[in-house]
């Protein structure tokens, strides 16, 4: 907690990366919450699904979106992705039209993966190598803190604006898109490379290429990391009701695990973190595992929280320390591209996660919670094995300027 303080007052940057991240969350969230308020209140939910389907699509085609950091600016692609999902968030307040419910959903989807994927640039652009734990820290911190207050005040935003107008919904779905295109206000000049990537170019007066191992690697464990989060977090309400909580604890308990998450993050920003990232991000996912095999014992309801918050601490460990592992396998002048990939297989993941679940969790809870746990010990010891292979082979960061063979 004390370095990311530190970090903070040192860098003007990080400053803004903190007020822009909470500015785009909270939107993100608040707009999300009165979305399908809106559409519903129109009898019109047929059509926000649709929506939802082509952000998702949007969402498969971030490894080309990806690249626009890579080739042109970073903060021309960030800008682009405030302006594309700011428009896309406004036209949420149509509910007549397949094609603008479509293209809303698209236009949010392609701006959402711009400004996701354009923010890993911004972190590597803040401070140094020592300072990378704190900043991944500061960006967890704060999309956990938009997430949580976006959340928070969408009914309440709602009833306020009631007072004046007599249709609110769609109020707030333009305040919120309002509020977005504001956050471009923060958004400075980032640098495109490090100046040792540039050099390392005009030295060997080639073109640069990624690794297909490490491009392999990547698709795959973004498929992973889709199929472990859309196989446990939309039934972790069923999971929670299973287990005796009462539907009025529900959102009590779900609203605990943000807080949690907003807790835990700044604990992970020391500068040791950086140093025994490998061991905390296979520790961490082998105890995020291990907690959800918990869920299968049917426990008193007073050690429901304890497991949640034990689940949350370890989740922000394990969140943090592998971007602290990617950031160190990515080469600077393919991170866009990277992280596009990343995302992409995320949405595939996400997508088969999603439907699978459902099979396993109408069949029986328990095989499905230790179908969710297994995937997670063995995406801790691939993921370990592979960064441990990337880094031996010295085909990951500048050290890779062309396809290993």
């Amino acid at each position: 907690m004390k370095n990311l303080t530190l970090t903070l007052r040192k860098y003007a940057s990080a400053r803004a990366f903190l007020v822009f991240s909470i500015l785009f969350y909270l939107a993100m969230y608040v707009s999300k919450t009165v979305h399908a308020l809106w559409f519903n209140e129109q009898h019109a939910l047929p059509l926000y699904g649709f929506s939802y389907t082509m952000m998702a699509v949007a969402g498969v085609l971030s490894f080309l979106t990806g690249r626009l950091g890579d080739i042109f600016s970073p903060s021309f692609a960030l800008r682009t992705g405030v302006i594309f999902y700011s428009i896309g968030l406004f036209l949420r307040i149509i509910t007549n039209s397949i094609v603008i419910a479509g293209l809303s959903g698209f236009i949010a989807g392609i701006g959402a993966s711009l400004v996701i994927v354009s923010m890993r640039h911004w972190i590597l652009s803040i401070g140094e190598q020592e300072d990378r734990p704190a900043i991944v820290s500061l960006k967890e911190t704060s999309r956990n803190v938009g997430t949580s207050i976006g959340t928070a005040i969408a009914g309440i935003s709602v009833i306020g604006v009631s007072l004046v107008f007599s249709k609110p919904l769609p109020v707030v779905l333009i305040l919120s898109a309002i509020l977005c295109f504001s956050s471009l206000l923060f958004i400075p000049k980032i640098q495109k490379t490090n100046k040792k990537d540039t050099k390392e170019k005009e030295k060997t007066n080639s073109k640069p290429r990624v690794s297909k191992r490490l491009l392999v690697g990547v698709i795959t464990f973004g498929v992973i990391a889709g199929l472990t989060v859309s196989m446990l977090a939309p039934y972790l309400p069923i999971i929670l009701n299973n287990q005796g909580v009462s539907v009025s604890l529900i959102g009590i308990y779900m609203a605990l695990i943000s807080i949690c998450g907003v807790i835990s993050s700044p604990m992970f920003s020391g500068k040791k973190i950086n140093e025994n990232k490998t061991k905390i991000f296979f520790l961490s996912e082998l105890f995020v595992g291990i907690v959800t095999l918990l869920f299968i014992l049917n426990l008193p309801s007073i050690v429901i929280p304890l497991i949640l918050i034990l689940r949350a601490f370890f989740m922000a460990g394990s969140i943090i320390s592998q971007e602290l592992l990617e950031l160190d396998m990515f080469p600077k002048y393919a991170i866009g591209m990277l992280y596009g990939f990343s995302q992409s297989s995320f949405f595939i993941g996400d997508a088969i996660g999603g439907t699978l679940g459902g099979f396993l969790y109408n069949l029986n809870q328990d095989f499905a919670l230790l179908a969710c746990a297994l995937l997670t010990l063995i995406n801790a010891l691939l993921f370990t094995l592979f960064y441990k292979y990337i880094k031996q082979t010295s085909i990951a960061g500048d050290q890779c300027v062309s396809v290993a063979k």
